[in-house]
């Protein structure tokens, strides 16, 4: 890709199964489009966004299952749509959600099955979508959701089993479905 392009827009390289290898995306992008790289499972080793992109659309690497190494997304990020890394089961390392993010949206890391660490939800963050974190067993720690959050939609952290700590919720008024922790038994109140 070259040096110049700030987008990369919807579906530009979308079931290219057959690219292979790394992904390096230009410093220069600041856009990166719904289902951009939507199952492109040849491509493998760490995914990195680079700073000065501030938008990931729905689905942008939907089913890349084959990224095997790190996630690292920067806090130039504002947005970041539905089901963006959904299934992207091999992706390894700490999730570290951007802080100028205000919702995390449905399925957006969904199966992510690999990812690991604290997870740390920053206090711009108004509501967490249905299944956002579904299935990312690996999250480790304690869990707290900030003041900000107004809304936690159903499944959002279920069979996040890895969750071993303490669930503090700040905002009391906050809407949390019945079932947006479900089978998380390390998580005490």
């Amino acid at each position: 890709m070259p040096n110049s392009l700030t987008a990369i827009d919807f579906n530009a390289f979308d079931n290219c199964s057959g690219l292979i290898g790394n992904l390096t995306i230009p410093k220069s992008v600041t856009s990166i489009g719904k289902q951009a790289f939507r199952n492109c499972s040849g491509l493998t080793g760490n995914l990195t966004i680079p700073n000065g992109v501030t938008s990931i659309d729905d689905e942008a690497f939907y089913d890349c299952s084959g990224f095997n190494g790190t996630l690292t997304i920067p806090n130039s990020v504002t947005s970041i749509g539905m089901g963006a890394f959904e299934n992207c089961k091999e992706l390894t390392g700490n999730l570290i959600i951007p802080n100028k993010l205000t919702t995390i949206e449905a399925y957006t890391f969904e199966w992510c099955r690999k990812l690991t660490g604290n997870l740390v939800i920053p206090g711009t963050v108004t509501e967490i979508g249905s299944e956002a974190f579904f299935g990312c067993k690996n999250l480790t720690g304690n869990l707290t959701i900030p003041n900000s959050i107004t809304t936690i939609s159903p499944l959002a952290f279920h069979e996040c089993s890895g969750l071993n700590g303490k669930l503090t919720i700040d905002n009391p008024d906050a809407e949390i479905a019945e079932d947006a922790f479900s089978e998380c038994p390390g998580l005490k109140r």
